[in-house]
């Protein structure tokens, strides 16, 4: 990704009972289409969306189609890694540009195993090791510059914002604080966190 701005990346959790009648998943052409009601029912039964339902015309829509740069279905962590951080880590934070890596979604839905993996399976390391480890070894392979490495590690919860390496307040879902955090801007208009928790 390097400069490019900001990509949406989707990776779906892969379940035993997918549900394929409601959600139709291309990673060709990296979209989503979403089935509602009568559209749903007719794709389970192999059939095709309905345009209408009581022969007369219909405003109602049965189908959504989402586009994304990229749809990862039933990837593991090195490929969910390789098109989501290598870029942002080689391409601009060892040259002094910020990148973020943000997760959202519902409960459950893969954010924390994304991000941090499997604690005890090395194979299974998320975002943030393998993005910790490549820029460690990046610092080291450019013995002509001196760096300076900061890493935050946040999480957003209720509308509070928990700072998950805090370890001596962590809460019981893993972070720490009491979620009262304060957003300013400097007189250059760069944004400085205040009572991060």
């Amino acid at each position: 990704m390097g400069r490019n701005g900001v990509k949406v990346i989707i990776r779906t959790r892969p379940t035993a009972s997918f549900a394929t009648h409601q959600l139709q998943i291309n990673p060709d052409d990296n979209t989503i289409t979403v089935y509602s009601g009568a559209a749903a029912i007719a794709v389970a039964s192999g059939g095709n969306s309905p345009s209408k339902t009581d022969g007369g015309p219909s405003n109602r829509k049965d189908c959504w189609q989402f586009k994304f740069h990229q749809v990862l279905h039933n990837a593991g962590q090195d490929r969910v890694y390789e098109a989501i951080a290598r870029d942002i880590v080689h391409g601009s934070v060892v040259d002094g540009v910020n990148g973020t890596i943000l997760a959202y979604g519902q409960t459950g839905a893969g954010k924390s195993f994304t991000m941090i993996g499997d604690t005890r399976n090395y194979q299974h390391r998320g975002i943030a090791p393998r993005a910790i480890a490549q820029l460690f070894e990046e610092v080291e392979n450019r013995i002509e510059l001196q760096y300076t490495v900061r890493v935050s590690y946040m999480e957003i919860y209720n509308d509070r914002i928990y700072d998950l390496l805090e370890g001596q307040n962590a809460r019981n879902t893993g972070g720490g604080g009491n979620g009262e955090l304060v957003v300013v801007e400097d007189a250059r208009g760069t944004a400085q966190w205040l009572n991060i928790n």
